[in-house]
Parts: C-alpha cells; structure tokens; sequence
C-alpha cells in the first residue's frame, strides 16, 4: 500500500504539538535525525497531540485544468488526467533539486501527483504567543506548497496527502524538528479533496532547533527531493 493511501485526512482547528521528526526517534520527541533505512512510512495525522516520526536527510504553481473528454476512465476508484493538464507528467529523479516554485512529480505507489513548493518563511514572533509555544524550542517556518493529483488509486486525495513529516525545512543531524498541527493567522492547512487535475494549496507549520533553514526537503523514502 502506498504511504499516500495510509494517511488520514485531516481538518484541524487549532494548532497542536505533535511528534519529533527524526526516523529512529520511535516515540521520543529528543533524538537526532537519522538517515532512513526502512522502504517506506507513513504517519496518521491527527489534531490532537500525538506522537510521529519521520525522515530527515541533509537533505508547481500549477493551474486547475479539466481532464480532457477524450481520457478513459479506469475501473474502480482509479482516474488519470489529460496528457495536457499543465505542468510536467512524468516521475522527477529521485534525488533532484529545484527552485522555489518549480514542480517536481512524486509517484506512490498507484497516485502520481505534481508537487511544488511556493516558499519557506520563517514565522512572525507574534506566533509564539499566538499559538503558545517556547520559542527557547526553536524556530517556527511556514512551507507552503501546492499540490495537484495526475492519476490517483486510492478513495482520498486531498490538499493533506502530502504527509507533513515527509515535506519539511531542511535540517542536519543534532538539530531536533516538530510538526505543529493546525492554523495560525498566517499558515491554513487545509483538507480538501483534490480531483485528478485539480490544483490545491496547503501550509505545513515546523520548529526546529538550531542553525536556520533555507531549504525544504521532501523524504518519503523513496524520493530524496530539495527546494531551494
């Protein structure tokens, strides 16, 4: 099963701490990052606070297009868009490197799907207080991205798909990473089911520890991807 179809879509409210991002950190919110070993991971994303893990390593503005008329239709749930829908089809290297705004395509397992990171920006110090958070346990980044499915098998693909511990500011190992689940006034996640095509936004809301980013990293496994 692929880690898309493994996720839980979420619609959280309010923002709340959840778990440490470093592979073998198994329940602990206070372990460095390891490089990933295992095949593939998923997490279940939830807006109360539980504890995940994730992947580290050093490490599309798209548009909304119908599919064409003439595309088949698959049996079941499985739908694939048109040839033309914009943007690039076909699966990026699994270790490229792009520019802000540049769309990289992520194949998992049955879904293919077209991923760009539009920013990384390091949020407000009204955030702190905001959303009751230490800002001695670092500094806290909005990554937002959009995300558009080209062909999908599974029952759910939304804005949320796109797991929050695989898709995070780049950082190196020693430094310590949490996703925050939820809203700030600045940084909406939001969960909304995609169809094939269709093109939504999302913002993923980190803290980390240590010396700033000013990069994000996608790590599925599978994909070693960075924007820069």
């Amino acid at each position: 099963m692929s880690s898309t179809a493994m996720r839980n879509r979420v619609a959280a409210t309010s923002l709340a701490l959840v778990g440490a991002l470093g592979l073998s950190a198994c329940n602990s919110s206070d372990t460095s990052v390891t490089t990933p070993s295992s095949s593939s991971s998923s997490s279940s994303e939830t807006s109360s606070a539980t504890s995940e893990t994730s992947s580290s390593t050093s490490e599309s503005s798209t548009t909304t297009e119908t599919p064409s008329s003439s595309s088949e239709t698959s049996s079941s749930s499985s739908s694939e868009g048109s040839s033309s829908a914009s943007g690039p089809t076909e699966p990026s290297a699994k270790n490229a490197t792009f520019k802000f705004g540049e769309p990289a395509v992520i194949k998992d397992g049955d879904d293919l799907y077209r991923l760009t990171v539009k920013k990384l920006e390091v949020a407000p110090d009204s955030v702190y207080q905001e959303a009751n958070l230490n800002k001695d346990n670092g500094v806290v980044y909005y990554t937002t991205f959009e995300v558009t499915p080209i062909k999908t098998n599974s029952t759910y693909f939304g804005t949320n798909s796109i797991n929050g511990l695989f898709l995070y500011p780049s950082f190196s190992s020693g430094q310590k990473a949490k996703r925050l689940y939820g809203d700030t006034s600045a940084c909406k996640s939001e969960s909304k089911k995609l169809a094939v095509g269709e093109t939504g936004s999302n913002c993923y809301i980190h803290q980390i520890t240590g010396d700033k980013s000013s990069t994000v990293t996608y790590n599925n496994y599978s994909y070693s991807l960075k924007w820069q």
